[in-house]
């Protein structure tokens, strides 16, 4: 932390003095019960670290509050204290040779300052808690203990993901990982698909609207639960929703793999995505950020924080954003802004309040579905900068957020805490898109396709709990309980214009493409309408942590979920009469069995575990049976073995586990019927599921990050993942079997203004395989279906590949630093995503370079 405006100078010192004085000045001298605590004596076991580090360890051990300016620990290395000490004792024997002195300003809190000897400097306060205090803040001045942002770490202390409440890795009887800020700075990870491409046991496969619309995958199934701040779910599979999740606007990105059920509810399966905001910090900070890259790749960024007045007891969080951009293909564009605004307050000394909000609007000309195939599966060979993109197309949207979360210290340990968010989005599009398999003798059958529409649509989270600590056996046990409700609707009617092309659609020639050779066509009537769209999850969860004896610690968890959607959707002519209406309702509820795990402490660096915990899917109402109906629920379980190390200092989590996820009802396609798709809604007819069997993935997954010796970050993580349906198949061949992730930067020692960073990313191969359609007939309200006997097989694998990138960056001054990430160094091509023979094949982004120059106030 750098403080160099003299008058912020001295209103921080003020706020820190009023802080810890009711009568303004510090106190002379300690009172009888810092008296008491300093001469008190305990264990101790703490080796020589980064005098930070230290002091974190010292007030974890005490409860005692250490008061300190940063940039005093800066570079100073501890002494060793290990024995039967009092604090005040064990505290001077750590600042042996440091230059640095202590003093009791109240009972249980501490200050630090340089000696006389070479004088005294005191500016705004870095604050570090002990475990038992209300707020443990976390790194860098915020009020979130979990926060990342100045820890200079890969790697995190802890994580609210699997819990609700922090914890640290070791302690999560789960799979989860983090991808710290320094990470995403080091990386250049500016977007959610980016940061999950990166994290360990993902394949992240791109979607219709590309990089825009990724679906991740983990353990075979897709994570479809992505949470703010650990609250409600989104919902993020609404047919008008898609957030603009920019890396800017949050501090770190937890992941947990496996089911989530437990706090999630419904369609948890794979796993959950946590994305935790920037706070507002306890002192004045300025952060500036410009980088131009490849396919000119524009970006700017500004971040500012500080205390904003009540002696710091309100503050406040700016950070604004714009992007332009091209892609390494063809014709496509985007450009977006986002600005986010937050405020904290501490409204009593028990009482945390945060507020605030985010706007958000991007505006593109888009690449939709990618590139089809021959029609029995063999490649084009396209190149990779096609785009079967109309040049009229455009797909714009606004954004906005508003959220309220309330933190409330009840007693000493408990605490009753209200997440709210409000979501919504205003979608206006028009574009054009190319499907169909192509004869590998004439090169003809793809076609070119039109959408046009509008939809407004709002979201609401909330999630409410408490958490509460009672003395059992001697020793704390944690009770947690909460409720959540989200709440999907549509504003007004939703439009759709799918008819701009008449049946058979114009035939496109993917080896000549124009992407201006193609004139916009009219909308001129509506085609489709929803009038109503409604969809509600509410769950209530509880769970207790019982710790029998010190190393043994047991986790028992259950939930009620229920799942309601009700939705009205209209067929028109062209003059505006009504051809068709149907009403959707689905109601279900499901009380999931117990969640299970358990921790044992080996030695205090390494814990063995145990957890158990169900899965459940609801129907969708994209799946239809040939009833018309949704399919049925999807029921299964999670088991994980497993192993976690973290070092002494927190400095390094490393940890081993292994897996099997089995899933009862598993889709398959109702080969009786023809099989049908409408490209409005989405809707896919028709499927079974399979009662009596079951799809299983099992696998391996390994993960090693944070400070490996001085000087050297890193993180690596490989996955082994073995997955099948109930006919012995592969049921998910996006997911590759062997998956190995790496990234390191070295800070080396000759030269400390430099950082040189180097990563991997490499994968086995994946495949996929079906039929498509090569001849369609329609029906009188656009549906289509299948021509007879047009049916051709295919099968295609993308063969095994590595990815590398490397980073160089240095820093100018104590301010400024330039860096530059290139990615993909060795030009690999390949597929990213293999779809179908249709459509779907999405290439891997060409070599990339990227120079950023960033400021630091």
């Amino acid at each position: 932390m750098k403080v160099r405006n003299g008058l912020t100078r001295v209103l921080l010192m003020t706020a820190m003095l009023n802080a810890v004085s009711p009568a303004g000045p510090a106190w002379a001298q300690q009172s009888s019960a810092a008296a008491d605590e300093a001469t008190s004596f305990r264990d101790f076991s703490i080796p020589a670290l980064p005098l930070s580090q230290a002091l974190l360890r010292f007030s974890e051990n005490t409860g005692i509050q250490l008061f300190f300016d940063a940039p005093l620990t800066a570079s100073l290395t501890s002494q060793p204290v290990v024995g039967r000490y009092s604090a005040n004792s064990a505290l001077t024997a750590m600042l042996e040779g440091t230059g640095l002195v202590h003093r009791f300003v109240k009972p249980h809190v501490i200050t630090l300052e340089k000696s006389r000897a070479t004088g005294v400097r005191q500016t705004a306060p870095v604050r570090v808690e002990g475990a038992n205090t209300r707020s443990a803040l976390g790194t860098n001045g915020s009020s979130d203990i979990t926060a990342t942002e100045g820890s200079g770490s890969y790697t995190s202390r802890d994580l609210e993901i699997g819990s609700k409440t922090p914890e640290s890795l070791r302690e999560t009887p789960r799979s989860v990982s983090v991808v710290t800020q320094e990470r995403m700075q080091d990386q250049n990870l500016t977007s959610l698909n980016q940061v999950m491409n990166q994290s360990t046991g993902i394949t992240s496969v791109t979607g219709a609207f590309g990089d825009q619309s990724p679906t991740f995958y983990s353990r075979g199934h897709s994570i479809s639960v992505v949470q703010i701040d650990g609250g409600a779910p989104l919902n993020v599979s609404t047919y008008d929703f898609r957030p603009l999740f920019d890396m800017a606007m949050y501090d770190h990105v937890e992941v947990l793999r496996g089911s989530a059920g437990l706090l999630n509810g419904f369609d948890s399966t794979g796993g959950s995505i946590n994305l935790v905001r920037k706070r507002p910090l306890d002192h004045a900070q300025l952060q500036v950020e410009a980088s131009l890259g490849s396919w000119d790749n524009r970006r700017a960024m500004i971040d500012g924080t500080m205390p904003l007045a009540f002696d710091g007891r309100l503050r406040g969080r700016a950070v604004a954003l714009f992007q332009d951009n091209d892609y390494f293909y063809d014709t496509a564009h985007s450009r977006k802004s986002n600005a986010f605004l937050s405020f904290e307050a501490d409204v009593t000394p028990t009482t945390l309040l945060g507020f605030g909000g985010a706007i958000a609007n991007q505006k593109m000309t888009p690449f939709l579905y990618g590139l089809p195939r021959f029609s029995n599966g063999d490649d084009l060979h396209l190149g990779r900068d096609t785009c079967l993109c109309p040049s009229w197309g455009r797909y714009d949207f606004d954004s906005n957020e508003l959220f309220l979360k309330l933190d409330q210290q009840i007693g000493r340990a408990s605490t009753f805490k209200i997440n709210l968010t409000r979501s919504s989005q205003d979608a206006d599009f028009k574009y054009g898109y190319v499907m169909g398999p192509v004869s590998p003798n004439s090169g003809e059958g793809a076609t070119l396709n039109g959408l046009m529409g509008e939809g407004q649509s709002t979201q609401y989270q909330l999630d409410s709990n408490f958490r509460g600590v009672l003395e059992l056996w001697g020793r704390e046990q944690e009770v947690l309980v909460g409720w959540t409700r989200q709440i999907t609707t549509i504003d007004g009617p939703r439009n759709v214009y799918d008819r701009m092309y008449a049946s058979p659609r114009p035939a496109v020639d993917v080896f000549a493409f124009d992407s201006a050779g193609y004139p916009e066509p009219p909308a001129t009537f509506v085609s489709q309408r929803y009038r109503d769209y409604g969809e509600t999850q509410t769950g209530g969860y509880a769970s207790v942590r019982v710790r029998p004896i010190d190393a043994l610690r047991v986790d028992l968890g259950v939930r009620y979920s229920r799942y309601v959607y009700d939705r009205y959707y209209e067929r028109l002519n062209a003059a505006g009469q009504l051809l068709a209406g149907s009403r959707e309702t689905y109601d279900d509820d499901q009380w999931s069995p117990p969640y299970f795990g358990i921790s044992y402490d080996i030695s205090p660096t390494l814990t063995a575990y145990g957890s158990y915990a169900s899965t459940y899917a609801s129907a969708s109402s994209k799946y239809l049976q040939q009833s018309g109906e949704p399919v049925k629920p999807s029921t299964g379980f999670n088991w994980e073995l497993g192993v976690k190390h973290s070092s002494l200092d927190g400095q390094l989590n490393a940890s081993l586990a292994v897996y099997w996820l089995e899933v009862r009802n598993s889709l398959v396609v109702d080969e009786s019927v023809p099989f049908t798709i409408d490209r409005a809604t989405g809707q896919q007819c028709c499927f079974i599921a399979l009662d009596e069997r079951a799809s299983m993935s099992r696998g391996v997954e390994a993960e090693i990050t944070g400070q490996l010796w001085k000087g050297l970050q890193l993180f690596a993580g490989y996955t082994y993942n073995d997955n099948y349906s109930p006919n012995g198949q592969r049921f998910s061949t996006y997911t590759p079997k062997h998956l190995f992730k790496l990234w390191a930067v070295l800070q080396p020692g000759w030269a400390q203004q430099l950082k040189l960073g180097l990563g991997v990313n490499a994968q086995t191969e994946h495949y996929t395989s079906g039929s498509a359609c090569t001849a369609f007939v329609f029906d009188e309200l656009g549906n289509e279906s299948c021509a007879p006997d047009a049916q051709v097989d295919y099968e295609f694998t993308q063969p095994s590949y590595a990815v590398i990138a490397a980073r160089i960056e240095y820093a100018l001054n104590s301010q400024w630093e330039v860096a530059l990430n290139v990615n993909n160094v060795t030009d690999r091509t390949y597929y990213q995503t293999v779809g179908t023979s249709t459509f779907g094949n999405w290439y891997g982004e060409p070599r990339a370079a990227t120079l950023t120059v960033l400021g630091k106030f």
